[in-house]
């Protein structure tokens, strides 16, 4: 099992530059093939931008069961929770009302305006 510690990089969870270098860090740990846990000790500010673009990602391009499977998250506060849970359910919810093939050419979108 490989252990990402977000407080080793980031001080807070707020922005979309600071989910794209939990998403990096994410990215180098499924290329060792193990589960993943994501440990937000120490971190006690947080909005559902970050985790869409960090987590939510992921939810998206693996779906909810391969997902589950992979990531487990841990050490998150009453608010952090609350948030990744809403980033989360809004992930599953488009997943199976069929609206993955939107929110994929979204990120496709998003991901092409850090090339302007």
């Amino acid at each position: 099992m490989i252990t990402i510690k977000v407080a080793d990089f980031l001080q807070s969870a707020f922005s979309n530059d600071q989910a794209e270098m939990l998403k990096l860090k994410i990215e180098d740990a499924l290329k060792k093939e193990e589960r993943i846990t994501i440990d937000f000790k120490g971190i006690t500010k947080f909005t559902t931008l970050f985790f869409n673009f960090s987590t939510g990602y992921f939810i998206t391009a693996l779906g909810k069961k391969k997902y589950d499977d992979i990531f487990q998250i841990v050490n998150l506060n009453e608010l952090g929770q609350s948030t990744y849970n809403h980033s989360y359910n809004n992930c599953i919810r488009d997943e199976q009302s069929g609206n993955s093939d939107i929110l994929s050419k979204i990120m496709d979108i998003i991901e092409g305006m850090d090339d302007l």
